[in-house]
């Protein structure tokens, strides 16, 4: 909290990292952060519903499949995990949330918010 506290102001957006640490004290971030108007971007999903501006952060049901389909083919299929592809969500979604968008004074292009989700 004290490197956050620091750079309160001077930065121009924090980005959350996904570790259960900082995720589990976004609350707390958001105190430090709001009276400076900056906004916290995350790539872990549930955070803009908990008080992030924003987030783009992929489909756990989507990354499930594919991480199923990676076993099958190292359990089933008998193929080296050096041949399995590392697979990412290719469409994230990018989740806003409009409260936090009044707080710090955001207005978002139209182009990015007709593909965005908006939650209160």
């Amino acid at each position: 909290m004290d490197g956050t506290k620091q750079l309160s102001g001077k930065a121009d957006v924090f980005i959350l990292s996904s570790t259960a640490l900082v995720l589990d004290n976004l609350m707390s971030l958001l105190v430090i952060t709001n009276p400076s108007k900056t906004p916290i971007f995350s790539y872990a999903a549930d955070r803009a519903e908990k008080g992030a501006t924003a987030e783009l952060a992929a489909d756990d049901e989507k990354l499930g499949r594919m991480l199923a389909e990676s076993v099958v083919d190292v359990v089933v299929n008998k193929k080296p995990i050096s041949q399995v592809p590392v697979k990412t969500d290719p469409n994230p979604q990018l989740i806003i949330n409009e409260g936090q968008m009044r707080v710090l004074g955001l207005n978002f292009p139209d182009t990015i918010l007709k593909n965005a989700r908006m939650v209160k």
